[in-house]
């Protein structure tokens, strides 16, 4: 059985992209209200850059997969997007062990997570063009463990915002 059949995946990417779309949405409106906040604050303007932008990825991706097209050809896309994007998550890490370079409270940890993921999308996609039953699981994993990443970092960048006005004397309430 060939596991690339879009009527077998047509769900899972339509509300991968759906909740891309939407939590796109939702982060653009949490960046206005807590603007201040996250431009006076490096590491959070870093990551909700980086959300918008993983988000984005997550998109694009899931409009590949919904897209007819040879299965070898979206495996070769995934590699490329793969390997574009994972440099957002290796310059942390080439700052902190190259340049020995500190980082200014940029996460180590989440960047090696986001090099996991991102491996782990562009091996889907070689399994794609190799074993596509295979690849598709593959692909499913990295892009769930994906999103819930995001979503975990969106609440800690809002959560360090309400911190921060807190500190500040805000009005801010539980």
């Amino acid at each position: 059985m060939n596991s690339y059949h879009l009527e077998q995946w047509r769900e899972l990417y339509i509300m991968l992209g759906g909740a891309a779309a939407a939590l796109t949405g939702l982060l653009f409106v949490a960046i206005s209200l807590q603007l201040d906040h996250i431009m006076k604050d490096d590491v959070f303007r870093w990551r909700a850059r980086n959300n918008l932008l993983y988000l984005l990825t997550l998109l694009v991706i899931s409009a590949l997969v919904l897209i007819p097209q040879p299965v070898a050809l979206l495996g070769a896309e995934l590699i490329a997007i793969n390997a574009f994007w994972s440099r957002n998550a290796l310059i942390p890490l080439y700052k902190r062990f190259v340049r020995k370079k500190d980082l200014g409270g940029l996460s180590v940890r989440r960047a090696f997570v986001y090099v996991g993921i991102y491996g782990c999308g562009a091996l889907g996609g070689a399994l794609l063009i190799y074993r596509p039953g295979i690849g598709m699981y593959v692909v499913a994993a990295a892009y769930l463990a994906f999103l819930s990443v995001i979503i975990l970092n969106a609440w800690e960048i809002m959560l360090g915002a309400w911190n921060a006005d807190v500190k500040r004397g805000g009005k801010a309430e539980r």
